[in-house]
């Protein structure tokens, strides 16, 4: 996965995260929720950023931006909705 450095103005490092959840919301609406590796959690993750989603085999799972739509730091649980 890879999130935006808006300070640097370009999209930020590939991260390995771990699929901690998925759930149905409502018909045809998801929710997933991803956790960093303790030492890999962003500081600054709040919603309404983007990130792109990629498999361990480098293609494309959705080919657009999903938008943050909460983030817990204290967990680095970072919670999308599709």
């Amino acid at each position: 996965m890879s999130t935006w450095d808006s300070a640097a103005g370009r999209p930020a490092a590939k991260k390995t995260v771990r699929v901690s959840a998925v759930k149905e919301l409502a018909d045809g609406i998801c929710e997933l929720v991803l956790t960093y590796p303790e030492r890999e959690r962003p500081e600054n993750a709040v919603p309404g950023q983007f990130v792109m989603i990629y498999p361990g085999d480098g293609s494309h799972i959705l080919g657009r931006p999903i938008s943050v739509c909460g983030y817990n730091p204290v967990e680095g649980a970072l919670r999308l909705v599709f």
